[in-house]
C-alpha cells in the first residue's frame, strides 16, 4: 500500500498529534485576541485550539508560548505546524530563521525547520541553494521515496534531471505512484523546451487513462490540445465520462490564458499538490492540509491547491472557512462546477438555505447541463420538508435525461421519498420499484420499499426479501437491520425480532425509533421489564412529539 512506503517521516507528527491528543475539550471555540495569555496557558489553549482544528488561533498561542520560552522545541514545533496548517507561511519561515539567529542552525533544526528553509529558498527563485539544502538536510518533511521529482525540478538541465528521476522507484505503469513520475517527466521536458518529447510523455502516459490521471489530462489539453475535442484522448474522456466536471470545463469557450511558463517553482508546488492530494484520498487530512498550503505559498496561482485546501477544512469540519478558501478560486478554473456545488452543500449542512440556492441557480443559468442542479435543488427543499418543490425538481431532473441508464436510480429513489413523504404512496411506489428495476443491488431503494410495505402492513414477506437482501449488502448499517427486526415484528416472530432488533440498537444506540421498536419487540415476546426500561430509554432520545406520546401511552397501559 501507498501509506507504508509513504513519503513522510511522520514521527515529529506522531508526537504533536499525541500532544494534541491529551485535551479533549467541549463548549465555545477560543477566541484569543480576547484570552489572557500565559505561558502554560497559551500552551494548554493552542492544545485546545488544535484539537478543534482552529489552527490560526492555536498559532497565535503557540507563538506567544515560544516566545516567551523560545529553548522549549516542542512548543517551536506545535508554533511552526500550526502557522504552515493555517497558511501562515511566511511567519513560520520568519520564525525558524529568528531562531536559528539566536540558536544557531544546529539547534533549530527539524523536520519541519528544514521543510520551511527549502520552501523559502523556492519561493524565492534560489533554485541552487534549494537543491544544496535538499541533498544535505539529514532528515526532511518527505523521505527518499520523493526527493527524486523535487531533484530533478532542481537540476540546472535536462540530462541531469533524468539522472535524478531515474531514482525514483515508482517508475512502472499501474503502480500507484507512477503517475507522479510520468506526469513531472512530460512538465521537466516541456520545461527544457523539448516540446516534441514533452508531448509523447503526456501521450504515451495518457494511452491508458484512469480518472487519478486527470491532473495530466489537464495539462496536456491546455499545452497541445486546446480546444480539439477530437483529440483521441479528449475524446475518449468525454465519451467515458460525459457528465465530469472537466468535461463540462472542456465544452466551454475557455477563453482562459493558460499559463504555458513552466518553472521549477510551479513544478515543486506541483509536486506538493499532487502528495498533498494523495494524503487527502488516505483521509490524512492534516498532513495533506499542511502540504497544500506549502504548495499554494510557492504558487498562488494554483487554484487546484485551493480546492484541495477547502476540502480538507470541510472534512475538519471547518465548513466557513472552507466556503471562504472555494469563493476565490476564479469562475474560469475547470473546478468551477465542482466548487459551486460544493459551496451549496456547506451552506446546506450550516443550514444557510437561501445562500445554498442562490449558489444552485447560478449553476442553473451558468451550465448547460441541468441534471445534477435539479437534484441538488430537490434535496435543498427535501431538507427543508418542502416536499412540493422537492418532488418538482426532482422530476425536472428526470426529465432532463436524454437517456436513463442505469446509474440514475437514486433520481427515481428520492423523488420516491418526496412523495412518501407527501402521502402519494402509489407514486412513490412506482419510483423505488423502477429504482430498483435500475439497479437491483442498491440497498437504500431495499430498505426504504421493505420497510414501507412493512409499516404499511402491505407485502410483508416480499419487503422481508428486500430487507434481507439490504442488510446482506451492508451488514453494520443499523437502520436496515432495524428494519429486518421490524419485519419479523410484523410477521409475528417476536423473538427474532427481539434479536435483530437488539443489533439495531448496538449498532445505532442513540436512536428513539430503533429504542421504540425494540421495547415493542420485547413486550410481546414477553419481556415486559425489558420493554419498559426500553421506551425509557427511547425518550431519553428525544423523540418527536407524536412518537413521544405513543410511547408515554405504552408506559401506562403496555400493548
Amino acid at each position: 500500500m501507498v501509506s507504508k512506503v509513504f513519503l513522510f517521516k511522520l514521527n515529529d507528527f506522531l508526537c504533536i498529534v499525541l500532544i494534541l491528543s491529551l485535551v479533549i475539550f467541549t463548549g465555545k471555540q477560543l477566541q484569543a485576541v480576547n484570552y489572557k495569555k500565559s505561558y502554560f496557558g497559551s500552551i494548554l489553549s493552542g492544545q485546545i485550539a488544535n484539537y478543534n482544528n482552529d489552527s490560526s488561533i492555536s498559532a497565535d498561542f503557540f507563538n506567544y508560548a515560544h516566545n516567551i520560552n523560545p529553548k522549549n522545541k516542542e512548543v517551536y514545533k506545535l508554533s511552526l505546524m500550526s502557522l504552515i496548517l493555517s497558511g501562515d507561511i511566511e511567519t513560520a519561515i520568519s520564525t525558524v530563521k529568528n531562531y536559528e539567529k539566536k540558536f544557531g542552525k544546529q539547534t533549530s533544526e527539524t523536520i519541519i525547520s528544514n521543510f520551511l528553509i527549502f520552501i523559502s529558498e523556492i519561493k524565492n527563485n534560489n533554485f541552487s541553494k534549494a537543491l544544496q539544502h535538499l541533498n544535505n538536510s539529514q532528515s526532511f518533511l518527505i523521505t527518499e521515496k520523493m526527493l527524486p521529482i523535487l531533484q530533478a525540478w532542481l537540476s540546472p538541465n535536462l540530462k541531469q534531471a533524468i539522472v535524478s528521476l531515474e531514482k525514483y522507484e515508482y517508475k512502472s505503469e499501474g503502480l500507484a505512484l507512477s503517475n507522479f513520475y510520468y506526469h513531472h517527466l512530460a512538465l521537466i521536458q516541456l520545461y527544457h523546451n523539448k516540446k516534441a518529447l514533452s508531448k509523447n510523455t503526456f501521450e504515451e502516459h495518457l494511452k491508458t487513462f484512469d480518472i487519478e490521471k486527470l491532473r495530466t489530462l489537464y495539462f496536456y489539453f491546455n499545452l497541445f490540445s486546446k480546444n480539439n475535442l477530437d483529440n483521441i484522448y479528449i475524446s475518449r474522456f468525454l465519451e467515458k465520462y460525459p457528465d465530469h466536471s472537466f468535461s463540462k470545463y472542456l465544452k466551454k469557450d475557455n477563453n482562459n490564458i493558460f499559463k504555458k511558463l513552466i518553472s521549477p517553482k510551479k513544478g515543486i508546488s506541483e509536486a506538493l499538490y499532487n502528495l498533498a492530494y494523495t494524503l487527502y484520498s488516505q483521509n490524512m487530512y492534516e498532513t495533506s492540509l499542511a502540504l497544500a498550503q506549502t504548495s499554494l505559498y510557492i504558487d498562488p496561482e494554483n487554484h487546484l491547491v485551493k480546492y484541495l485546501i477547502s476540502m480538507n477544512l470541510k472534512s475538519l469540519d471547518k465548513k466557513m472557512l472552507a466556503i471562504e478558501h472555494m469563493k476565490s478560486i476564479p469562475s474560469n478554473s475547470y473546478i468551477n462546477w465542482n466548487v459551486l456545488i460544493n459551496i451549496s452543500e456547506l451552506y446546506i449542512d450550516l443550514q444557510q438555505y437561501s445562500f445554498a440556492l442562490d449558489y444552485l441557480h447560478r449553476l442553473e443559468k451558468g451550465y448547460e447541463e441541468k441534471t445534477e442542479i435539479f437534484y441538488k435543488l430537490g434535496e435543498l427543499y427535501h431538507i427543508q420538508k418542502d416536499y412540493k418543490n422537492a418532488t418538482k425538481y426532482f422530476s425536472e431532473a428526470i426529465s432532463s435525461l436524454k437517456v436513463i441508464e442505469n446509474r440514475h436510480w437514486y433520481l427515481y429513489y428520492s423523488r420516491g421519498m418526496a412523495y412518501e413523504r407527501s402521502n402519494k404512496w402509489n407514486l412513490a411506489e412506482k419510483d423505488f420499484l423502477y429504482s430498483i428495476e435500475l439497479s437491483p443491488e442498491q440497498p437504500l431503494t431495499l430498505n426504504y420499499l421493505g420497510y414501507s410495505w412493512i409499516d404499511s402492513g402491505k407485502n410483508i414477506d416480499a419487503a422481508k426479501d428486500l430487507i434481507s437482501k439490504a442488510v446482506k449488502l451492508r451488514p453494520d448499517d443499523g437502520y436496515f437491520v432495524d428494519s429486518l427486526g421490524w419485519a419479523y415484528y410484523r410477521m409475528g416472530e417476536y423473538k427474532k425480532s427481539v434479536i435483530e432488533l437488539e443489533k439495531a440498537v448496538s449498532l445505532v444506540p442513540n436512536d428513539p425509533i430503533i429504542n421504540d421498536h425494540l421495547g415493542d419487540a420485547m413486550w410481546r415476546a414477553g419481556y415486559k421489564n425489558e420493554a419498559v426500561f426500553q421506551w425509557n430509554r427511547a425518550l431519553i432520545y428525544k423523540p418527536d412529539e407524536d412518537l413521544k406520546e405513543k410511547i408515554k401511552f405504552k408506559l401506562k397501559k403496555g400493548l
